[in-house]
């Protein structure tokens, strides 16, 4: 057995391989990047339906992670709750009622055959779903400085994760959390939040995002970067507690849904804590 012609053989098929999914996840990244832009831009309807697919892709992968379900029933009354709340005009009265009514009913329906932390934690993770694509979804709505507002947020959170990897990368340094993504370092947690800054400080030119606040443009400035960083740790940690790699496998490259917008989804979710208290106009 001739184990030095094996062990070259190694060598030339794993940097093959390494550049292969490379290019997938940058062709990948590229045309998600692209129809998530065109969708955005365009507005109704295709901003919605691209929002419907995601929300219903992120429940799904919540699901199998949290319940073992691949898709539950209650993801559909989750899914269907959210939409009927940006779509249906009612007395916030109503909509409140119906959420609290959905939330009990849904918890004595999971307690019959999962336990009580479980049953938490599930529907915890489908308040976190929900709300940031509610979000999101209604800023799209409210007319063309808004959907600048988008275009605007979502290139500061590309940023953030480029600018992390890259800086990462490349200088390397002490553990940001060891114990939760032990890739991740200081160096590409501040160089990511430098990148998002200078990308967003270049594109307001265009977008004129100040105009929509009535804070400091750098206090939002620097929360959806901040945000974007908390939201990927955050879905470390969930998936090291379910002991996964990836929330799934849809994204060729990057896993699933969750792996991919998982900034985005802490990020929507400061963008309505902002609207709720006027701070984005």
């Amino acid at each position: 057995m001739n184990t030095s012609k094996e062990a070259g053989a190694m060598d030339c098929i794993l940097p093959h391989k390494k550049i292969n999914e490379i290019w997938i996840r940058t062709l990948s990244g590229f045309f998600g990047i692209l129809f998530t832009v065109t969708a955005i831009y365009v507005g109704f309807p295709y901003f919605d339906i691209l929002g419907t697919v995601v929300l219903i892709g992120l429940l799904r992968e919540w699901s199998r992670l949290a319940i073992l379900s691949v898709f539950h029933p209650i993801c559909s009354v989750a899914a269907i709750l959210t939409l009927f709340t940006l779509y249906v005009e009612a007395p916030i009265w109503i909509h409140l009622s119906l959420i609290v009514a959905s939330v009990l009913f849904c918890f004595q329906w999971l307690m019959r055959s999962h336990p009580f932390h479980r049953v938490l934690l599930f529907l915890a993770g489908c308040f976190y779903i929900c709300i940031p694509t509610f979000v999101l979804m209604a800023l799209s709505h409210k007319g063309t400085d808004y959907r600048f507002f988008l275009l605007w947020m979502f290139s500061l959170i590309w940023a953030t994760d480029s600018g992390a990897y890259f800086m990462g990368r490349m200088l390397k340094g002490p553990k940001l959390a060891p114990k939760i993504s032990p890739n991740k370092t200081w160096s590409g947690f501040f160089g990511g939040i430098l990148w998002a800054v200078a990308l967003g400080i270049y594109l307001n030119q265009y977008f004129h995002v100040e105009s929509l606040l009535t804070i400091s443009f750098f206090v939002v400035l620097l929360a959806i970067p901040l945000a974007a960083h908390l939201g990927d740790l955050l879905e470390s940690y969930i998936k090291r507690h379910f002991g996964v790699k990836d929330a799934g496998g849809l994204i060729p490259g990057h896993g699933g849904l969750l792996d991919r917008l998982d900034g985005l989804l802490l990020v929507g979710l400061v963008a309505g804590i902002f609207i709720l208290l006027g701070w984005i106009q």
